[in-house]
């Protein structure tokens, strides 16, 4: 269960996944969502499953640590995805 942690944590970082959004995704608190990023609790099939959502990467890798994190398909929706949030963001600056 580290290892799926510690991917979990790394797909987060990546692709700037914050604790609250990852609890709004799941429709929980988020300190049941630290607690479980932090090994206080298991993590939950529902946690997995939105990070999965939110997150451009392969449930291989997610789940059993192999192949790669991203496919070329999903490395070019990430960007676009990136892309779309920094031009979201200077719009709702104006």
């Amino acid at each position: 269960m580290e290892e799926i942690l510690s991917r979990v944590k790394l797909a987060m970082k990546k692709h700037h996944v914050t604790h609250q959004i990852l609890s709004d995704k799941v429709g929980t608190n988020k300190s049941s969502i630290n607690k479980q990023l932090n090994g206080y609790y298991k993590l939950e099939l529902a946690t997995i499953l939105a990070v999965l959502d939110l997150c451009p990467i392969s449930a291989d890798w997610l789940l059993r640590g192999v192949g790669e994190m991203n496919t070329p398909q999903q490395e070019q929706f990430a960007t676009i995805n990136s892309k779309l949030d920094q031009i979201l963001s200077i719009v709702r600056d104006k």
